[in-house]
């Protein structure tokens, strides 16, 4: 599993990925390096003031699996509750 931190324990974010909590689709995934400098700025702020709602993960490259269907990408998740694991999901979607 990538290293996850709170988001006002990191220094360089250039190799780190900001989560929403409650967010289990990627739709609140912000990839801190590709974002323009304003934008960057507001969400480490956001996060910082608010670290209960975000979690800073090191970014990594997920490896391709094959698939009768093709290439497919697993995606793992926890779902925590009050802290402690209560669940998991596996998913795959084919790369972009």
């Amino acid at each position: 599993m990538p290293e996850c931190r709170d988001p006002r324990d990191v220094g360089e974010w250039d190799s780190w990925v900001l989560k929403a909590c409650y967010s289990n689709t990627g739709d609140q995934v912000l990839l801190v390096s590709d974002l323009l400098r304003k934008d960057r700025q507001r969400a480490i702020r956001e996060a910082q003031r608010h670290p209960s709602k975000w979690v800073a993960q090191r970014r990594f490259v997920t490896l391709p699996l094959e698939s009768p269907r093709g290439p497919l990408l697993p995606c793992v998740g926890v779902f925590v509750v009050g802290g402690r694991a209560a669940g998991a999901y596996v998913r795959s979607l084919p790369p972009r």
